[in-house]
């Protein structure tokens, strides 16, 4: 069996999943800049925090299916991740506190106590919160490359994974941890407990990933209706509790549905749509760098235009002009010198299908991976 590092499913859904997570900043924007919430924008706003959740699982999955693919060796692990994440994490947390105290008078430079407090916890923009636990992933991910080494390792671990972080989520710290339960309260979607079933999950279908492939493609075509009931019960959640974020628990049962939705929707549409699968493909491949940039966009649009273009009616264009222009930003990133330590966009690996013999080649050999 012939194992490929590109797999166009998995850039697909994360790109999905990248512009889900615009969805709800740009709605945000429209709710502070108007004062409220309206019922489109706050609709739009709670169905897309099924974004960060799902970019859990890809994180998982990618790392998971590189070890496959590669094999693992710990010192090129250690500078990759500091190479394309941490470094950059840094860097652009660097950026947002600068913006901050001189553009907003917000000052997180009271003490190199607090200044690390803010780096470690993601808390330098609202953001950053979800690189710092993919960061805290990478710490123990060597460890769990080496233990989840069979299926039995695999369904085990992602059992226990989903117990604890339901737990998490779920039970009040401050009932087991006293005073240090009310720190972790406050910090807990920037804390890996929060999300370490997502990692798992991604890392599990990485693990299964030749028999979900064939079972989505030959018997799973009508896998992509049941993402109606889970966005149906979303919506029915938030009316009925009220506001929710991306880490809330429902999300543990909701995100693979979802994700299964999802792949077997590219593997039965994917080739009537081809230019939309070809966007998705780069804003893929633009995913981390969209992540990291665009709520600069945001703010500059927020302080330069009227309020009144802020309106829910203008939402979809709102959207479609920050994407252009985070994109835009990021391609000039990428023309400064040592960009690759400010962004990291992968190179293309999308091969080309110039022939219907060659389009039926790639399809066989992707089916093998």
């Amino acid at each position: 069996m012939k194992m490929v590092r590109f797999i166009e499913e998995i850039n697909g859904i994360r790109a999905v999943a990248c512009l889900l997570v615009l969805a709800v900043h740009v709605s945000a924007g429209v709710y502070y800049q108007q004062g409220g919430w309206d019922g489109f924008t706050l609709w739009v706003n709670q169905l897309a925090r099924f974004g960060t959740p799902v970019f859990a699982v890809i994180s998982g999955f990618i790392l998971f299916h590189q070890v496959k693919v590669k094999g693992f060796r710990l010192w090129s692990f250690i500078r990759s991740r500091i190479h394309k994440i941490v470094i950059p994490y840094l860097i652009w947390s660097m950026v947002y506190l600068i913006i901050l105290k001189y553009g907003y008078q917000v000052d997180h430079f009271v003490s190199w106590k607090h200044w690390a407090m803010m780096m470690a916890s993601g808390r330098a923009f609202y953001h950053l919160y979800f690189v710092a636990v993919v960061i805290q992933f990478y710490l123990i991910f060597p460890l769990l490359q080496r233990l989840l080494c069979s299926t039995g390792a695999w369904w085990v671990g992602v059992m226990m994974a989903l117990t604890l972080n339901l737990i998490f989520l779920t039970v009040d710290p401050s009932l087991w941890a006293g005073s240090w339960g009310e720190m972790i309260d406050s910090a807990r979607k920037s804390l890996f407990p929060a999300w370490m079933f997502y990692f798992m999950l991604g890392g599990l279908f990485s693990h299964h990933w030749d028999r979900i492939r064939a079972w989505l493609g030959t018997k799973g075509g009508w896998f992509p209706v049941m993402a109606v009931p889970v966005l149906i019960g979303g919506m029915m959640e938030y009316q009925i509790k009220g506001l929710y974020g991306p880490a809330r628990p429902m999300n543990l049962f909701n995100t693979p549905i979802l994700l299964l939705a999802g792949i077997g929707a590219h593997l039965r549409w994917g080739d009537r749509w081809s230019g939309v699968k070809r966007g998705l493909m780069a804003l893929g491949n633009f995913s981390f760098g969209i992540y990291l940039v665009h709520p600069i966009i945001i703010m500059l649009m927020m302080e330069t235009l009227s309020p009144r273009i802020w309106s829910p009616v203008f939402l979809p264009l709102l959207y479609v002009v920050v994407l252009a222009l985070t994109v835009g930003l990021i391609q000039l990133v990428r023309c400064l010198p040592f960009h690759q330590y400010l962004l990291t966009v992968p190179r293309r690996k999308i091969p080309r299908a110039t022939s219907p013999v060659s389009r039926q080649a790639f399809r066989k050999d992707s089916a093998s991976a």
